[in-house]
């Protein structure tokens, strides 16, 4: 799952930037000491087949249903059957047979329970039918009707049962490892279709032709909450891969947008069936673009997608949804076929869906691509890890289950795997994700079961690095020195783990590379790290031009500061092979302060290739705020990469120099990019000059694609009227939901003391759409007022759905010491420090 997608740029929709939040955070711990271990319940019974037949009335935004569970009794002499069932009306149950049964049954609102006509012995198969209805559901089911901002898109409806939620729309036994097989009909109006999993078994109209019934068909076993049903007036698009149909669904009359958002997906089926040696597992794999959908949802065979997917020509020029694509398309694998049998093993699921974004990079878009991906999952853990919280990836204490799918769990996780990749060699790393994936296919997993699965195949024992990387919190820090001896002709390399001399179980034992490159070649050495300090001494030819610590990469998770001379980060700056290994070195310079670092900067971003150390050196010129730096980057407009583009314009608009007013706004009327041009509406802004009115105005006229310039040009005339006011002209409930996002945003960079501005956050984050909901959480969350701590319990109280409650449960705490501390929502640009790496 990637759940909040849009507002935690996890998408890499721009390649690039999102201000990372976590820093000024106040620290928490992820769980309050007096919070509860979660453990499995008890159950009477296993569930074996779910079927549901449902009639759903858009425009009252009712569902009338039927629930046909037929279960194994676990339990010996079992009396009662208990089903999750929130926000239902159950109106009845029977028992199956010849004649049906009724039974008598006790709701509380959240948990169904049903009396048996007498106790089951264990083993007994039974059949229930649950008769229930939904009113206007809050959770679990969506519907999304026709908006004032696009009249012509009529009703849809989508369903979210990730984390808690299906027992929010079916009755249920609502755990990650309760698996069965499905079958879902749906009766919709005529000119309506309805997706689900599996296969369509049958399509007819229905009420005299004012309606259609579609029925498809799972018929391998999956988790309950990877249940799904999206309805709408969808286009169609069809490919296949080796006999395997591939679907699209949208919005009608943008099938062009939507191949390009989903137009690795083939190629990507192929490559994962062909990496993880096991084929794609189910009999289509459909992906349908939603309206109002915040992320992506991997339900079984029938992917639920954010509708920003919809690319038109020009945002394609620098957006791209592939690593979405793969992610979700991973889960097919991990999480679907294989899941994790409780959420605190969900690393299981998520981390692996995460690495396969990496995966999948470095076969389509090359190592570094990949690298940068790499590097980006590795910043965002650290900057939580510093910022919020650090905890173990696998934990049972938690308060919210959405709370658990954090940095630690996507992010973290990756980076593990990829240490564990590096650390087994690629052909075993291959052979043990084909034996996990075989030994526990349509199964529900722990831990401890990788561990043993990974040794069945290789030999190897992963339980240290587990018990280190996974099972505990943090991560190594290390402090590395360099010395060099002219006289003996040897380089010195002390490392010492941090906190290790005082606790030595806080060691983290592994293998780290070093690397010396210079006129008579490259040496290399193996350093085996177990102790909190090591020292080296190593016998060379010439004094090195590079000493470089993990020169490929292959323990992202070690922060390491290096203090070495001035000389070897200028060589690594230009000469490292490696990305990471260049974008560290650029932030070194830049922490030089001085105006040769600004100078070798620009030099630097000349001779780079690719964009992302380029946009990282843009980045760290930004950060020295000098009179150098900002002459250095008003040359840069010129690059041709729209991605580092816009990382100058955002780097030069943090000057608010009104002397490049002028240029500015060339480029929001001449640039290709959307993205450029919203960064250069947000510069404008920042200079607070009457004279950029005009050019905010028209940015507030501008289409684009997800409404990126609109939402530009809201920030940038609330910016320029310098108070909280002045966004409320942009908050009415008839503007796109993604400007009045931004609206929410701008009010809140001016909330701080001001408790009307606390009050009317306090409004947005009970509002009708959820994207703003969400959004006005996390901005009270950012100014850190404590007195909208009791209206955010109070919301956390009626909330709908997991994911809310989860950010407002957080919110709410962290507020509770007056201190900002929001969850994350975006991937921070690079590590927190300055000469790392």
């Amino acid at each position: 799952m990637l759940e909040d997608w849009t507002l935690r740029c996890r998408s890499r929709v721009a390649g690039g930037h999102a201000a990372a939040v976590a820093a000024a955070a106040a620290r928490l711990p992820f769980a309050p000491n007096d919070t509860q271990a979660r453990f499995l319940p008890d159950t009477a019974f296993r569930t074996e087949h779910v079927r549901l037949e449902l009639e759903l009335d858009l425009d009252r935004q009712k569902v009338n249903g039927v629930c046909k569970t037929t279960l194994t009794v676990l339990a010996p002499d079992a009396r009662t059957l208990a089903f999750d069932a929130v926000g239902m009306k159950v109106r009845g149950v029977r028992l199956a047979g010849d004649p049906p049964r009724p039974l008598r049954f006790r709701h509380d609102g959240k948990v169904l329970t049903v009396s048996l006509p007498r106790a089951g012995a264990a083993g007994a198969r039974l059949t229930l039918d649950i008769d229930y209805a939904l009113d206007h559901p809050r959770g679990g089911l969506a519907f999304v009707p026709a908006h004032a901002s696009r009249p012509n898109r009529p009703t849809e409806v989508w369903t979210q049962g990730q984390t808690d939620d299906a027992r929010c729309w079916f009755p249920c036994r609502d755990l990650p490892g309760e698996k069965a097989t499905t079958e879902l009909v749906a009766t919709v109006p005529a000119g309506f279709r309805a997706i689900s999993n599996g296969i369509l078994v049958d399509e007819r109209p229905a009420a005299g032709g004012a309606a259609r019934t579609f029925h498809w068909r799972m018929d391998r076993p999956h988790s309950l909450y990877l249940v799904t049903l999206t309805v709408g007036r969808f286009d169609e698009v069809r490919e296949e891969w080796d006999g395997i149909p591939i679907l699209y669904y949208c919005e009608k009359g943008r099938a062009d947008e939507v191949k390009r958002g989903f137009r690795k997906t083939p190629e990507a089926v192929r490559f994962l069936s062909e990496y993880t040696g096991v084929r794609y597992p189910y009999a289509k794999y459909a992906q349908i673009a939603a309206a109002d959908f915040l992320g992506g949802m991997e339900n079984t065979s029938a992917t639920t997608q954010t509708d920003a997917v919809l690319l038109d020509a020009r945002a394609a020029l620098d957006t791209d949804f592939d690593s979405l694509v793969s992610h979700e398309l991973a889960h097919q694998w991990f999480g679907d076929l294989v899941t994790c049998r409780e959420w605190s093993h969900a690393w299981l699921n998520e981390s692996f869906a995460t690495y396969c974004e990496i995966l999948f990079a470095e076969h389509d878009r090359g190592e570094d691509e990949a690298r940068y991906d790499l590097y980006r999952d590795a910043a965002s853990y650290l900057e939580e890890a510093s910022g919020k919280y650090s905890r173990p990836t696998v934990t049972r204490q938690w308060r919210e289950s959405f709370n658990l799918f954090d940095a630690h769990l996507y992010e973290r996780g990756a980076c593990v795997l990829h240490f564990l990749r590096r650390q087994l060699g690629e052909p075993a790393w291959r052979a043990a994700l084909k034996a996990w994936l075989e030994r526990h296919a349509y199964t529900a997993v722990e831990t401890r079961d990788l561990v043993e699965a990974f040794r069945a195949a290789t030999g190897r024992s992963i339980d240290r690095w587990i018990e280190e990387w996974i099972l505990r919190a943090g991560h190594p820090e290390l402090k590395a020195t360099y010395a060099w001896d002219a006289k003996a002709k040897t380089a010195t390399v002390r490392i010492s783990q941090k906190g290790a001399a005082s606790d030595p179980k806080a060691a983290y034992a592994f293998p780290l590379t070093l690397r010396f490159v210079g006129r008579a070649g490259t040496t290399e050495y193996r350093i085996e790290l177990k102790d909190a300090e090591h020292a080296l001494t190593c016998k060379l030819p010439a004094e090195p031009d590079l000493a470089l610590l993990d020169p490929d990469y292959g323990v992202p998770l070690a922060k390491i500061e290096w203090q070495k001379p001035r000389r070897l980060w200028e060589n690594q700056l230009l000469r490292d092979p490696d990305v990471v290994g260049r974008i560290a070195a650029a932030e070194a310079v830049a922490g030089w302060g001085t105006d040769a670092a600004a100078a070798l900067l620009e030099r630097a971003l000349r001779r780079e290739k690719f964009w992302g150390v380029q946009t990282e050196i843009v980045r760290a010129l930004a950060g020295m705020h000098t009179p150098a730096a900002h002459a250095a980057l008003a040359r840069m407009l010129d690059v041709p990469h729209p991605k580092v583009r816009r990382a100058v314009v955002e780097g030069l608009g943090e000057f608010r120099d009104a002397a490049l007013i002028p240029v500015f706004a060339g480029i929001m009327r001449k640039d290709p990019s959307y993205l450029v041009c919203a960064e250069a509406v947000r510069a404008l802004g920042k200079t607070r000059r009457e004279t950029v009115r005009p050019f905010l105005e028209r940015a507030l006229a501008t289409p684009s694609w997800c409404e990126v310039v609109r939402a530009a040009g809201v920030t940038a005339l609330v910016e320029l009227a310098g108070n909280w006011q002045a966004a409320r002209r942009y908050l009415a409930p008839a503007l796109a939901d993604r400007v009045r996002a931004a609206a929410v945003r701008a009010l809140g960079a001016h909330a701080k003391g001001e408790p009307e501005a606390i009050a009317e956050l306090l409004r947005l984050a009970a509002d009708e759409r959820q994207i703003v909901r969400i959004t006005a959480v996390r901005v009270l969350g950012q100014v850190g007022d404590p007195a909208a701590h009791a209206g955010l319990v109070a919301l956390q109280e009626k909330a709908g759905n997991s994911m809310e409650r989860g950010i407002l449960d957080w919110t709410a705490r962290s507020l509770r010491g007056g201190q900002a501390g929001e969850l994350p929502k975006a991937k921070p640009a690079r590590p927190a420090r300055r000469g790392t790496r």
